[in-house]
């Protein structure tokens, strides 16, 4: 047999192997375990997928899997009996629509590592907390003007509390309004819009005053907050803004000008 011909058939025989190992990991029945990983590789760590809890969870629970000592950000998921995945790299995300026992598999995109865990859903469904939050009576509000690069017809207001909200993924709940040539923002309070991971963090929002900004233009700015009302102006000139707000406290202007 030529040489070359032996490398070819050693190459087929090599993907056929990968393939059935793939084959007896996802034909396998679902038990309910700690993580299991594929075989470790010469010189480098397993990978393993870490979820906060295998049994337990309910009905469409949003559930994070992560992929650890993945060897590419690139990370196809599955679920076996088959459900939606988001896919977000070397982490996703599963809401188990039935319960039941369920087998989650991460197969990298560099080698052929496959990882799977085993899972168990309750027949209770999830309900999800209210996660909304009060602004707290003694914070302030930090505001720090933008306008685009490439376009400064439009104007923004980045919003951030002084104190801590509970949830890193907390964000200001903004209702705005525009009358004229007077923009108003009222700040509602702190809420997530998904789930809540634990921890505290400074709620953040925009505050988009306009998007068509015409130079030479002065409008009235008016900011609600923690019970309180503050007012102020802007004008547009030439590519820059200014900023007429006279509060050293509640409310505060990072900069005055742009």
């Amino acid at each position: 047999m030529k040489k070359g011909s032996l490398v070819l058939l050693m190459a087929l025989l090599f993907v056929q192997l990968v393939a059935c190992e793939r084959n007896t990991l996802e034909s396998e029945s679902p038990v309910p375990s700690n993580a299991r990983t594929a075989e470790e590789e010469s010189g480098s760590a397993p990978s393993r997928i870490e979820t906060a809890k295998t049994a337990g969870i309910k009905r469409k629970e949003p559930t994070q899997f992560t992929l650890v000592n993945a060897k590419s950000p690139f990370v196809k998921w599955r679920v076996i009996p088959k459900q939606v995945v988001e896919n977000q790299g070397t982490k996703s995300m599963v809401y188990f629509q039935e319960a039941g026992k369920y087998r989650v598999l991460a197969i990298d995109s560099i080698g052929t590592d496959t990882a799977f865990i085993d899972v168990e859903i309750s027949h209770e469904i999830y309900q999800r907390p209210d996660y909304a939050q009060k602004i707290q009576q003694d914070d302030e509000l930090l505001v720090t003007p933008r306008a685009l690069a490439d376009s400064a017809r439009y104007l923004d207001l980045q919003l951030t509390t002084r104190k801590a909200y509970n949830c890193t993924e907390n964000n200001l709940w903004l209702k705005s309004t525009k009358t004229g040539s007077q923009y108003e923002c009222a700040v509602e309070g702190v809420d997530v819009s998904l789930e809540c991971t634990p921890g505290q963090v400074p709620s953040k929002g925009i505050f988009v005053v306009g998007t068509h900004i015409s130079d030479g233009t002065t409008g009235n700015l008016v900011i609600s907050f923690n019970g309180k009302t503050y007012k102020g102006t802007f004008t547009r000139t030439g590519r820059g803004y200014t900023f007429n707000w006279p509060y050293e406290s509640g409310v505060i202007f990072t900069t005055k000008s742009i």
